[in-house]
């Protein structure tokens, strides 16, 4: 059983005393370490993940995909262009495979610490109608300046929408800044057309 603020990695493949005192017993354990690992992920508590880590993986066989969570990050970089490392992704498998740092831009929100500020803005572009595999655009960004460094990511979109958030086939994207206006550039697995809902940040 796990310890107050330990991880418990979950048994699938329980044993099951006989003696019905024992069960109830063995059950109550189980659903108390069941649902406390689950409230625990669901309030983003780092002791849940159990295999969080302070730096990336040199040990060990992972497939692609596989996340390893930062257990322990703090502020780098300089200001205004800080960030954290939140954790690290397996970009080929092997053992341990090649991993890239999930580096997240940060911003200070009810003082204490460091860290820089942070701009953000949802925008808009729109591939002509005909279809692109790429497509390039300038959208207004206020506050933006040249100088600042652009993030950029897909937007939730409305089931009105005319292209889903989750059937975009988007290669590539990035977007540089400008003053007050960012131009975005993305890249498809096909051809593609109508209103795209994005998320610019700029730090």
């Amino acid at each position: 059983m796990g310890g107050k603020g330990q991880a418990v990695r979950l048994d699938p493949f329980p044993r099951f005393p006989a003696d019905s005192s024992q069960l109830i017993r063995k059950l109550t354990d189980l659903f108390r370490d069941t649902a406390k690992q689950v409230n625990d992920l669901t309030e983003g508590k780092v002791s849940a993940v159990t295999n969080a880590a302070t730096s990336v993986p040199t040990t060990g066989t992972w497939k692609q995909g596989d996340f390893v969570k930062h257990s322990a990050p703090t502020v780098a970089g300089i200001a205004p262009n800080t960030y954290i490392v939140h954790g690290w992704e397996c970009t080929v498998g092997g053992t341990p495979g090649t991993w890239v740092a999930m580096n997240v831009p940060t911003a200070v929100f009810g003082g204490g610490g460091g860290g820089g500020s942070v701009l953000s803005a949802e925008v808009i572009v729109t591939p002509a109608a005909t279809g692109r595999i790429e497509h390039s655009e300038t959208v207004t960004f206020t506050g933006c300046l040249p100088a600042n460094k652009l993030f950029v990511s897909v937007a939730p979109h409305a089931d009105s929408d005319e292209n889903s958030a989750d059937m975009l086939g988007i290669n590539a994207m990035s977007a540089t800044a400008g003053t007050d206006q960012a131009t975005v550039l993305l890249s498809f697995s096909e051809p593609t057309s109508g209103p795209i809902r994005l998320n610019l940040m700029a730090v």
